[in-house]
């Protein structure tokens, strides 16, 4: 086992190089690991399966490679990597799984390195968001990578969603509290 003979007539059998095998005695060629195994001797009896994080996509390899930064593998024996899911990334070689984009970060993308910051005007306090939320009205954020958006403070407005400031409430009119979606005519307070 692990050596093979290739004519009927040769004195002796011969190893099998690495990345091929033979399991039993009396073969005339050796086998080719298949993908997702491989062997990194001469002489093997069996293939070793691709461990977890790696992949080998190719027939009579000697090694498995590592899955590159965006993949992983959960699963011994594989021949291709996965691609981290949109909500999540990975950017080290070799991963048996992808990280959670984190509180105030998104992904919207399949494979990725890193997530991004929720863009200003929008916020999350979820993990493994796949997007950040716009500001409701009445509401801003003037920072990138938010958890929460801050109400407009008394004097100020906003009336649209997804906004980074808000707006002074013009002359004759006013807004008495914060968390304003409009400002309304100053006499209104005086009564």
């Amino acid at each position: 086992m692990g050596s093979y003979q290739a004519a009927p007539a040769a004195l002796g059998c011969e190893l099998c190089q690495a990345g091929k095998f033979t399991d039993s005695e009396g073969r005339s060629t050796c086998s080719l690991c298949p993908q997702g195994a491989f062997a990194p001797t001469n002489g093997s009896t069996a293939c070793f399966q691709c461990n977890e994080g790696n992949a080998q996509d190719q027939d009579g390899e000697v090694s498995c490679d590592a899955c590159p930064p965006g993949r992983y593998m959960d699963a011994d024996g594989a021949s291709t990597c996965k691609q981290c899911e949109p909500g999540t990334f990975m950017n080290r070689s070799g991963a048996t799984k992808c990280d959670q984009c984190g509180a105030g970060e998104y992904q919207d993308q399949y494979g990725q390195l890193e997530c991004l910051p929720c863009p200003m005007g929008t916020a999350t306090q979820a993990t493994g968001a796949t997007e950040c939320l716009p500001c409701s009205a009445g509401t801003f954020c003037a920072t990138f990578g938010s958890l929460t958006c801050d109400p407009c403070p008394a004097g100020s407005y906003q009336s649209q969603p997804g906004q980074s400031t808000c707006q002074d409430c013009p002359v004759g009119r006013a807004a008495q509290f914060e968390n304003n979606d409009e400002c309304t005519a100053w006499w209104v307070y005086a009564l």
